[in-house]
C-alpha cells in the first residue's frame, strides 16, 4: 500500500510591503524592462508628470536614466537578494557619472517590483564594498524606496548632486579605508585596535565607565546605565598652535577634552545579569575632561554613515552627543576646529 499524503506545500515568500504588483508585465520581459515599467507604474499612481528618457533604448542596461534631468542609474537585482552587483562602466568619467542610483529587485515570474532605495553618488562611495570584480551593495544599505528618487528629483536642481567618477585609484581608497576599520565587537574582549590605540585610547573599566557618565549627570541622556556595554576613552586636546592632538599630548594642551565612544543595547540585561545582546546603537559624545569646563567654541564633531550624516559644532557647550545605528555601513568620525588640521578618527563598524 502506497503512502496517499500530500507532500507539504512550499512556503511562501512574504514580499515587501510596498512591492509593486505590475498591471500589464510584458511576457518575457528582463529585469531592466519590468523595473523601468514599475517605474513609469510609480509615477502614474502618484500622478508625477516627469519626464523619464533617453526616449531609445530606455530598457538598455548600459544607458543610464534621465528622470527630471537627474542621471540615474538603475540596478537590477533577485527580489530576495541581500546584495546587488553595481556595474562600473558608468562611473568611469565624472563628467558622465551618474548623480543618482536606484536599485530595484525584481520577481521576473510573478511580475513584481520593489524598489529598495536610492542612493546619490557620495552615498554610493560609502556604503559600497569594493571587490576585485568591481563594486557591491548590501540591499540593506538602501533606504527610502522610490519615494526618495522623486523626492530628490523633484526638490534639488540636477547641479545640486555631484557627479563622481569611481575608478580603480578610488576603488582602492575605498577597499584600504574598510580594511582599516575598527570592529566595535572587539572591544568586549578587551581588545582596542592599533590605529586607536595610536591616539592614546584606553578602554574605562564599568566602575570608572558609570563615573563618567554621573560626573555630568547624563544618566537620563542615555536611559538605564545598562545600555553602555562598554566605554572607549580618548583623550584630545587643542596645543598650543592650536592644533589638534591626541593621547600623550593631549594631556599637555592648553585646551583638554575627551571622545568617549560608547555601544549601546536597546535590550539591555536584568540588573545584576552579565550583558546579554549585541550592540545595536553607538553614542559617540564629546566633553570637558574638566567636569567644570566647557568645549572651545568652535569644535565640531562630524560623522557619517552610509547615507546618514549628523554633525555638531560647540557654543557655550559642555557636552556634545552625537548617536548611530547598526544599519550597514562604516561608521566615520572625524574632529574640527578652526585653523587645525582635521583629526580623523579610524573608521567604526558595528555588528549587523
Amino acid at each position: 500500500m502506497t503512502d496517499s499524503a500530500l507532500p507539504e506545500p512550499l512556503q511562501t515568500l512574504a514580499l515587501p510591503d510596498d512591492a509593486l504588483l505590475l498591471e500589464l508585465p510584458a511576457a518575457g520581459a528582463s529585469p531592466r524592462e519590468l523595473a523601468v515599467l514599475a517605474l513609469q507604474q510609480s509615477m502614474a499612481e502618484r500622478r508625477l508628470q516627469l519626464p523619464l528618457g533617453p526616449q531609445l533604448e530606455l530598457a538598455s542596461p548600459e544607458r543610464l536614466l534621465n528622470l527630471n534631468r537627474f542621471a540615474v542609474q538603475l540596478v537590477c537585482g533577485g527580489l530576495m537578494a541581500d546584495q546587488l552587483a553595481v556595474p562600473l562602466a558608468p562611473w568611469a568619467e565624472a563628467t558622465t557619472a551618474p548623480q543618482l542610483l536606484l536599485a530595484a529587485l525584481v520577481d521576473e515570474e510573478q511580475g513584481v517590483v520593489h524598489f529598495a532605495g536610492t542612493l546619490t553618488a557620495t552615498e554610493l562611495q560609502q556604503a559600497a564594498n569594493p571587490a576585485a570584480d568591481g563594486l557591491w551593495l548590501q540591499v540593506s544599505a538602501l533606504k527610502g524606496g522610490v519615494d526618495r528618487l522623486f523626492t530628490l528629483v523633484q526638490l534639488l536642481e540636477p547641479e545640486a548632486l555631484p557627479r563622481l567618477a569611481i575608478n580603480p585609484p578610488e576603488l582602492e581608497a575605498m577597499a584600504v579605508f574598510r580594511r582599516t576599520a575598527v570592529q566595535v565587537l572587539d572591544w568586549f574582549a578587551g581588545q582596542v585596535d592599533p590605529a586607536l590605540q595610536a591616539l592614546g585610547a584606553a578602554l574605562l573599566p564599568a566602575p570608572a565607565a558609570q563615573a563618567a557618565f554621573r560626573s555630568l549627570q547624563a544618566i537620563e541622556e542615555i536611559g538605564d546605565l545598562q545600555q553602555a556595554l562598554a566605554v572607549l576613552e580618548l583623550p584630545l586636546g587643542i596645543a598650543g598652535d592650536g592644533q589638534l592632538c591626541s593621547g600623550t599630548a593631549a594631556e599637555q594642551a592648553l585646551e583638554r577634552f575627551r571622545l568617549l565612544l560608547i555601544p549601546t543595547t536597546s535590550n539591555p540585561a536584568a540588573p545584576g545579569q552579565p550583558a546579554s545582546s549585541l550592540p545595536d546603537g553607538l553614542l559617540l559624545r564629546l566633553e570637558p575632561t574638566l567636569r567644570e569646563d566647557l568645549l572651545p567654541d568652535g569644535l565640531s564633531i562630524q560623522v557619517q554613515q552610509g547615507a546618514v550624516q549628523q554633525s555638531v559644532a560647540a557654543t557655550a557647550s559642555n557636552r556634545l552627543d552625537l548617536r548611530f545605528s547598526n544599519a550597514a555601513g562604516l561608521i566615520s568620525v572625524s574632529l574640527r576646529y578652526p585653523g587645525s588640521a582635521v583629526l580623523q578618527i579610524p573608521p567604526l563598524q558595528l555588528p549587523l
